[in-house]
């Protein structure tokens, strides 16, 4: 079953502004987080987008010697181009911030900026799973998003009541993290794979 997966997915996404809403955070605190998010969040939907396009593909050379190549190659480019954009926005955080909110919630560029190097990991992620859905290894996903929820929830209570809005964004990077490192890991194992380190490597120096 995915409903744990699903789940955990879901809780690591929304989590945060939940746990900052329990514990008192300003009106302010919250909207500031909420612009830095929002922000943030052009690298998952560019990363969804692509995987997107990509999926159909995947599927129908995945079960072939050729296919775990191919597979290798245009991760490889995927990574590069969710490297590019994540760099932009890291860079490009303050203008992005006074443009959408008309000079107001700077605090939001620091929060910002740190959500972008989280969703990295999502996008990693994104990419990492693909051959687990196809293999079916439903166990392995749901016991990887879990053990990123579980990091996630665990750190936002210990954290927000006494720091505040910073600790949340900080959490998603964590669990991301943990969940990109797990598929990886998976994926190697099991689809065996030769990876095109000079482009991925490539991207993220870029």
């Amino acid at each position: 079953s995915m409903v744990p997966y699903t789940f955990s997915m879901w809780a690591i996404g929304f989590s945060d502004r939940m746990v900052l809403q329990q514990f008192g955070v300003s009106r302010e605190e919250l909207g500031i987080y909420d612009t830095a998010f929002n922000l943030a969040s052009v690298l998952t939907v560019a990363g969804m987008a692509m995987r997107s396009a990509w999926l159909p593909n995947f599927f129908c050379h995945a079960g072939k010697e050729e296919g775990r190549q191919e597979y290798a190659k245009t991760a490889s480019y995927f990574f590069s181009i969710a490297f590019f954009i994540a760099a932009a926005l890291f860079t490009l955080a303050p203008e992005a911030v006074r443009i959408v909110t008309q000079g107001g919630y700077a605090d939001a560029v620091p929060l910002m900026r740190v959500l972008v190097i989280g969703l990295i990991g999502n996008a990693l992620f994104t990419a990492f799973s693909q051959p687990l859905l196809y293999d079916r290894k439903n166990v392995a996903l749901s016991a990887a998003s879990v053990i990123a929820m579980a990091v996630n929830l665990g750190l936002n209570f210990l954290w927000v009541p006494r720091y505040g809005a910073m600790p949340a964004a900080i959490s998603i990077a964590i669990s991301y993290a943990i969940l990109a490192l797990i598929a990886f890991l998976w994926t190697c194992k099991y689809y065996r794979i030769r990876w095109q380190w000079r482009t991925f490597l490539g991207g993220g120096v870029a």
